[in-house]
Formats: C-alpha cells, sequence, structure tokens
C-alpha cells in the first residue's frame, strides 16, 4: 500500500512526501528522510497539482519494476521525488527526465523543489 502525504499552507506552497508499507515484512518506508527522519519536499511555487497522484502511481510502479530501483525504500523515495517534481509542470503528464528525478531523489537540492 501506498500513498502519498501532502502538507498545504496555501494553493501554491505545500509539503510533499509519501508513504510505503510493504505487509509481507509489516515494514514502513516514508519519502523522503533524512538522517531516517520523514522530512517532506517544500514545493513553494507550484505550477499545477493535477497529475501528481498519477505521477506518483506511475512513478512507483516503474520503479518496482526496474532493478536499480526496485528495493522498497529506493521505489518510494523514486516516486515521491518524481511526484513532487509533478507539480512543477503545467497540465496532467510529468515530462521530467529520469536524471531529474534522481536528482532530487538523491538530495542534490537539498528538501527545495526547483525547476
Amino acid at each position: 500500500m501506498a500513498i502519498t502525504l501532502r502538507e498545504g499552507s496555501s494553493s501554491h506552497h505545500n509539503r510533499w512526501g509519501a508513504v510505503l508499507y510493504q505487509a509481507s515484512d509489516d515494514a514502513l518506508f516514508a519519502a523522503p528522510t533524512k538522517d531516517e527522519v520523514y522530512v517532506p519536499y517544500d514545493i513553494p511555487s507550484i505550477v499545477d497539482r493535477i497529475g501528481a497522484g498519477d505521477a506518483f502511481a506511475g512513478s512507483l510502479i516503474f520503479a518496482l519494476q526496474r532493478k536499480e530501483l526496485s528495493a522498497p525504500v529506493k521505489a518510494i523515495q523514486f516516486a515521491a521525488a518524481a511526484s513532487c517534481l509533478a507539480h512543477s509542470i503545467q497540465g496532467d503528464f510529468n515530462f521530467c527526465s529520469l536524471q531529474e528525478v534522481e536528482a532530487l531523489m538523491n538530495g542534490s537540492n537539498g528538501s527545495r523543489v526547483s525547476r
């Protein structure tokens, strides 16, 4: 089971993250994290919220099918980053590159999203 976590300060400024529960191991994975503590992405200038949930679901499925991203912690990190970046794109499609998602996922921007 997986779900996104949105904390809204305003319609154009949110904090964003996600949680994955793996029932087979009774394990919970949150993303993003810093020093193993959940710290949501800060999205100060949302362009469009439409499609962020679809980007999350599609990215999670994509990650779970890729050998290098299939570990639960990596998969939820990838899906949270991809869906976070979807907030920076007008319309219903996530046009971010794999490199952009991995850069955010790996902390190149800290927890602040910029595009």
